[in-house]
């Protein structure tokens, strides 16, 4: 197995240290999966915690014209940002041409092994979101929505104004 840059032990918590997704990118995606194989293996992701994507992304998981099947089975990887994704990044980046085009994530099939899954989301610029992703089909379109083959393993946290198009 690859491990971490480093491990930090702190008040009895690991930190696991990886390089930065810029200079580090393949490497660190490796490190990343290799370690989350780990944790799978012995005994699992005890809780998961997710925001969602103005396009329905989790984590970094964007939409795709996967199929079913090979989405749910996406791993841990380096992946490219959708372009939703980085104009809704530009704010905090500086500029939309500062914001880096590829990222570190989680994969849906590591997502979906963790024995609970919490998704916040708040905002009325998240309930169209938030409804398709409940209410509609699983697709690799709408990442959040591959969620539904993780209920009820699944709890949804959401503010009034998220959950509006759910009523």
């Amino acid at each position: 197995m690859l491990s971490p840059a480093r491990t930090v032990e702190r008040a009895g918590v690991s930190i696991l240290v990886y390089g930065d997704a810029g200079s580090a990118g393949r490497a660190a995606a490796l490190r990343i999966q290799s370690t989350v194989h780990a944790a799978v293996a012995d005994g699992g992701i005890d809780l998961q915690l997710l925001g969602i994507g103005r396009n329905g992304h989790i984590g970094f998981n964007e939409p795709s014209a996967l199929s079913l099947a090979d989405a749910l089975a996406l791993p841990t990887r380096l992946t490219e940002l959708h372009p939703v994704t980085q104009a809704g990044a530009a704010r905090e980046f500086g500029g939309e041409h500062r914001v880096i085009p590829r990222a570190l994530t989680m994969g849906v099939a590591p997502i979906l092994a963790a024995r609970a899954i919490l998704m916040l989301a708040t905002g009325a610029h998240k309930a169209d979101v938030v409804a398709r992703a409940l209410n509609g089909p699983m697709t690799a379109g709408l990442p959040a929505s591959l969620l539904q083959s993780g209920a009820p393993r699944v709890t949804w946290m959401l503010d009034e104004s998220a959950a509006a198009g759910l009523f």
